[in-house]
């Protein structure tokens, strides 16, 4: 069954800070809010991005693309969480995240999503739930738009698929060794894990960030497995 899932804001409205096209705000009009009631969309003081369907009891949305998208990071219950940190090809938090102690390092692997050993997403939330790959991140960044965002005090980008429908990716910071840091504030950056490895020390990821223009950009790169990231899940 169809049901509608959103985050909570107090005043029931979705601010819209800086886009990288346009400063714009955005404000649910008193048309809109009284549809949603109507609709019985708004409850408890919750407003939703998009209407979600579940997969294993988890929410998903379709976004118009190859694959659906997960409402929420994994370890997280509302998509304005952060969720949990791991590491690349890894399935459990740690306490301490460097290069030592990372069980992928310096070794040959192949795409890793769908792998219950190395799948955080397959292994914690069964079959069909995966990392998404390269190519599927790639989908998500060229055919949706993306739009700098504030919701209840968190940071981050809405991103609305060729249908219309939006999923909402908060700025998770990263941890470094034991420390969470850029997570907070309207310099906070996003960053995500992708299930494609890159050489045998690297993998691919994407994130969101201010540059050194003062400009907020997103996009993807390579860095080290032992980088403790975020995991935005997909299924087929």
């Amino acid at each position: 069954d169809t049901t509608l899932s959103g985050v909570i804001v107090g005043d029931t409205s979705l601010k819209i800070c800086y886009s990288n096209r346009e400063k714009s705000t955005y404000r649910i009009s008193d048309s809109e809010r009284q549809n949603q009631r109507q609709n019985s969309i708004i409850e408890s003081e919750r407003v939703f991005l998009t209407p979600t369907k579940e997969m294993n009891g988890y929410r998903y949305v379709d976004l118009g693309l190859s694959v659906m998208w997960a409402e929420c990071n994994i370890g997280a219950d509302r998509n304005i969480d952060y969720g949990n940190h791991y590491a690349w090809g890894e399935t459990n938090t740690k306490n301490c995240y460097f290069v030592e102690n990372s069980k992928t390092m310096d070794k040959y692997m192949h795409d890793i999503s769908g792998s219950y050993e190395n799948d955080v997403a397959r292994q914690s939330l069964g079959s069909p739930w995966r990392i998404p790959t390269k190519k599927e991140i790639d989908e998500l960044i060229e055919e949706c738009t993306w739009t700098r965002g504030e919701i209840y005090g968190v940071y981050g980008y809405i991103v609305t698929g060729p249908n219309g429908n939006r999923i909402f990716l908060p700025n998770t910071g990263y941890y470094s060794y034991d420390e969470l840091i850029n997570s907070e504030g309207e310099i906070a950056a996003g960053y995500y894990w992708r299930s494609t490895p890159d050489v045998i020390t690297g993998a691919y990821s994407f994130y969101t960030r201010v540059n050194y223009r003062r400009e907020w950009i997103y996009d993807v790169t390579s860095t080290l497995r032992s980088d403790c990231y975020a995991v935005r899940r997909v299924c087929n």
